[in-house]
């Protein structure tokens, strides 16, 4: 019967019966190609999620097939944990993002901690020798001023005109002034006899330029004003004792060691007066030189 629900057919002959068994062994082997490439897939699905999908014939006319086939586990095709670190740190170096270890973590999100840098200060021991007395904007003649004290210098201001700014204070608890012993309200001498008149004075109001901050030789350049106190009235018996202090100096900075460094300016520009407020002003223009040592302060990188 079942031969001949294969093998017979209304416009041919009855066939043989070795045709009718090729004929079922072809049927059979269709029917194996069109069922193993879906037992393939699933079989490898199962194999990437770590489950087992049994097979079953396909009915693609059947909604209950249709809500079966999508509740199956879907194949994974992520990257592996190893190769997701790699991809990372190839980014974070293309970035130059630090690694999460190394940032803080503000509410759940990596932040790049802050560090903060030490401010550059020293402090300095100088001293200021007179080369005499020059008429630029005072009339005093025969008269010298010598200087020594400590200088603070402070890196707060950033850079200008290609150099590094600093912030200048000086207190400077020795000055000698040489004058005349007597001088009248314009500054004449009208001895020929000198005196010594000692004093104390404080610059709170000064600024440094410095070029090549970072090499051994550095120029530079430094502005102060202040005032000066003296024990007697200055200059002339009709002057005052306090005069104002203003000091200009260009010279260079040698590195000795990592902390102590040598300055050496040979032309500083003094200028002592009262600025006319008693009416007897002789006011005094000097140029020195000047020496000192500087100390750096601070952690030393």
């Amino acid at each position: 019967m079942l031969s001949h629900l294969f093998c017979e057919s209304s416009f041919a002959p009855r066939p043989a019966r070795s045709s009718c068994v090729a004929s079922f062994c072809g049927l059979l082997l269709a029917t194996l190609l069109a069922v193993a490439p879906q037992f393939a897939c699933g079989q490898q699905a199962g194999e990437r999620t770590g489950t087992t999908i049994a097979t079953a014939p396909v009915v693609p006319d059947a909604p209950e097939t249709a809500v079966a086939m999508n509740s199956l586990p879907r194949p994974n095709f992520s990257l592996p944990w190893d190769a997701k670190l790699v991809e990372s740190d190839s980014s974070d170096a293309e970035t130059g993002a630090e690694p999460m270890g190394s940032a803080e973590m503000d509410g759940g999100v990596a932040r790049k901690p802050r560090v903060k840098r030490e401010v550059e200060k020293e402090i300095a021991y100088t001293g200021l020798m007179s080369y005499g007395d020059h008429k630029m904007f005072g009339a005093a003649i025969r008269c010298q001023v010598w200087l020594a004290g400590i200088e603070y210098d402070r890196h707060i201001w950033g850079r200008h005109l290609k150099s590094q700014m600093d912030y200048v204070v000086e207190f400077l608890p020795f000055v000698l002034l040489d004058e005349p012993a007597l001088a009248d309200k314009w500054g004449n001498p009208k001895s020929k006899f000198q005196q010594l008149v000692p004093g104390m004075a404080i610059s709170p109001f000064g600024f440094r330029n410095m070029w090549r901050a970072n090499m051994k030789v550095k120029p530079y350049l430094i502005g102060k004003a202040g005032i000066v106190v003296f024990t007697k009235k200055a200059l002339s018996p009709n002057a005052t004792y306090e005069n104002l202090l203003v000091q200009g100096e260009f010279g260079l900075q040698i590195k000795m060691t990592n902390r102590v460094e040598l300055r050496v300016s040979p032309f500083e520009y003094v200028h002592i007066s009262n600025a006319y407020i008693n009416g007897s002003d002789p006011g005094l223009d000097e140029l020195s030189a000047h020496l000192g040592i500087t100390y750096h302060l601070g952690k030393k990188n």
